[in-house]
């Protein structure tokens, strides 16, 4: 079995260290919501039989229930919105990387075939960013008031339907080029190179720990870190959630793939040996 060949993005989503938590914490969510509505059950109001300071202790009963099971119902709100977020990632770590092994053996500006300037400002390193940003956009926050690839997206999306003389939906104006922006502002990556030890290890060495500009031969392997700045959108819960920084409301989550470079190989095959009839 080659060591370097990832599994398929979503198993290693879905077995994270993130996913294992989430679907351990929505476990514990819908017991307690179990327990809540069993409490809540019992806290119905009486029969005429009962006596009046029955009433009153189900109505005491009742105000204490309801808000335990509200903070329960949030709680798995934002754990399901939470594992929404990391499949989306190492969906965009996947995108990322299918897009580098394309884009690295081609020439860019600067930089010859199979060679990536791993920092941000390469014509290859912002397309491959890119790649991830858009993958990761459907779940992203939103971010108003700036330039950003939104506007192209959105002058795309608008096109498409006046080709079909159909009036654009109002999400295209109002949701996608906000998304878009803040995937674009608060996703990075970094460019990952993957050595095979004894056809058992896999050694990732990061980028500075090299040299500026990295090269790739063909059919080597290229991995492609995503980091993304998860924002938390469910009041009252996201405190458990978030990062401790002066942030706020966010988490990062990250993730990386690896597949093989296509390469390009530039010497020509040996010309043949056979002798040459006349």
């Amino acid at each position: 079995m080659n060591p370097i060949a990832s599994t398929s993005w979503w198993w290693q989503a879905l077995t994270s260290d993130l996913s294992l938590r989430c679907l351990a914490i929505a476990a514990v969510c819908i017991i307690l919501l179990g327990l809540g509505c069993m409490a809540l059950l019992r806290t119905r109001k009486p029969s005429s039989r009962r006596v009046r300071a029955a009433e009153g202790t189900a109505t005491m009963e009742f105000a204490l229930v309801v808000p335990f099971i509200l903070f329960v119902m949030l709680a798995l709100a934002q754990t399901t919105f939470l594992m929404s977020g990391n499949l989306f990632v190492h969906y965009a770590a996947f995108a990322a990387t299918r897009s580098a092994i394309v884009i690295i053996p081609s020439a860019a500006d600067g930089e010859p075939p199979n060679y990536i300037y791993a920092d941000s400002g390469g014509e290859k390193f912002e397309a491959i960013r890119t790649a991830a940003a858009l993958a990761v956009a459907p779940v992203s926050g939103k971010l108003s008031g700036a330039v950003g690839p939104g506007e192209d997206v959105v002058e795309g999306l608008r096109e498409y339907y006046s080709a079909y003389g159909r009036n654009d939906p109002q999400w295209v104006s109002t949701l996608i080029a906000d998304r878009i922006r803040y995937a674009d502002a608060y996703t990075d990556i970094t460019v990952l190179r993957t050595t095979v030890v004894d056809s058992q290890d896999v050694i990732l060495r990061d980028k500075a720990d090299e040299i500026e500009d990295l090269p790739f031969g063909p059919r080597e392997p290229v991995t492609i870190s995503v980091s993304h700045r998860f924002k938390l959108t469910v009041p009252y819960i996201w405190p458990i959630f978030a990062d401790d920084s002066e942030d706020g409301r966010y988490t990062t989550i990250t993730a990386s793939y690896t597949l093989i470079n296509e390469g390009i190989v530039d010497e020509l095959p040996p010309p043949p040996r056979l002798p040459r009839r006349g």
